[in-house]
């Protein structure tokens, strides 16, 4: 695999790792996209995407849950940087440390960039509220984790852009 793709399967996964856990190592671990290291091929078998899709069921299902929500997203939080780092480093086969670190700050950014973003959102757009703005950022990961599996150098430029409007965005806030 060619260091440039390898950067945008790293890279798509660990940013749309952001608005869906879960579902990139699913379907990463399904398509074979990425080699995972000894420690981790684990990840890929029968019964751990079994768990994996459990969990991403409870997942959909908990966001919507007034009480659980911050719970949820609180913890959840911590589990989609660290699925991100693992992503990116499997993808690109560098340090573990050093994949989870950046791995896990392209996730952060986009994890954070959404939270800072959800209100305003709202806010401005009349009757766009916490359920529309749920399935917007589902569909977001989903199609995101689909388009770095079978063109990996376009989710580049999405992520790219995407960056490139919230840094717009809260230059203009500010």
């Amino acid at each position: 695999m060619n260091l440039l793709l390898a950067i945008s399967i790293a890279c798509g996964l660990a940013g749309s790792a952001a608005f869906r856990g879960f579902f990139p190592l699913i379907l990463a671990s399904l398509t074979g996209i990425i080699d995972y290291p000894p420690a981790l091929e684990w990840l890929s078998s029968t019964p751990v995407l079994l768990i994996l899709l459990v969990l991403m069921g409870g997942e959909f299902l908990l966001q919507h849950f007034p009480g659980v929500s911050f719970f949820h997203s609180s913890v959840y939080t911590a589990v989609k940087v660290i699925i991100g780092g693992i992503l990116f480093s499997s993808a690109l086969r560098i340090a573990p440390l050093i994949g989870m670190i950046l791995g896990g700050l392209i996730t952060g950014f986009f994890i954070f960039s959404r939270l800072a973003l959800q209100p305003l959102v709202e806010e401005e757009v009349y009757q766009f509220h916490h359920l529309e703005y749920d399935t917007v950022e589902n569909l977001a990961g989903i199609v995101l984790t689909i388009l770095t599996i079978v063109i990996p150098w376009l989710s580049l430029i999405i992520l790219g852009a995407l960056s490139y409007g919230v840094i717009r965005i809260e230059q203009n806030i500010s």
